[in-house]
């Protein structure tokens, strides 16, 4: 029995290579056909988010800029964007070879007359605190919309990229909830 088994396996095998070979030197009587094989590979940037799952399209999570809680009182405070894939800062990952800009698009609530700040976070009663956002430590330039934030040299990795945040709080600012959204967009 075992040897009819291995005979039987031989003979596939044989009859495998024969029609391989056959297919190689076709006969008068056989057409050769081809099949054209094809890859694209596309460059593409992705923001990483939690878990470090690619972002690929739609709305993605890069973190919070979180001023905290405190009584409301003449001063400026500041914070750094945390909670993303990056720990502290924006994590990004663009395929090797592909350059790409990291660009602070807009954000959701529109900044009325008379507040000197680029940004705002509102409470939902129509109060407001002014903030700026910066790509550097030293927060000395705001960022506007359609601003550089870093740019990104693609070698396969991921990179992180730092946001800070100082918003102007005045002692008669109203006691609430305040936030806003930041839209971020890559530009290859």
């Amino acid at each position: 029995m075992k040897t009819s088994r291995c005979s039987y396996v031989t003979g596939l095998l044989l009859l495998s290579v024969a029609s391989v070979s056959m297919a190689q030197t076709p006969s008068s009587n056989e057409a050769v056909l081809n099949v054209k094989v094809t890859m694209e590979l596309t460059p593409a940037c992705e923001f990483l988010a939690g878990g470090g799952a690619g972002s690929g399209e739609g709305n993605v999570n890069l973190g919070t800029m979180d001023f905290g809680s405190f009584y409301p009182q003449d001063a400026k405070r500041t914070t750094q964007l945390s909670g993303g894939e990056a720990g502290n800062g924006i994590s990004v990952k663009c395929a090797t070879g592909v350059d790409a800009s990291v660009l602070l698009q807009s954000s959701l609530n529109t900044v009325q007359a008379g507040v000197s700040a680029t940004r705002v976070m509102m409470d939902g009663e129509g109060n407001s605190i002014g903030y700026d956002v910066y790509n550097e430590v030293s927060m000395s330039t705001p960022l506007q919309d359609g601003d550089v934030i870093a740019t990104v040299k693609g070698d396969g990795g991921a990179q992180s990229i730092p946001l800070y945040g100082m918003a102007n709080i005045t002692h008669d600012t109203e006691a609430g909830e305040y936030s806003d959204t930041l839209y971020i967009t890559i530009e290859i």
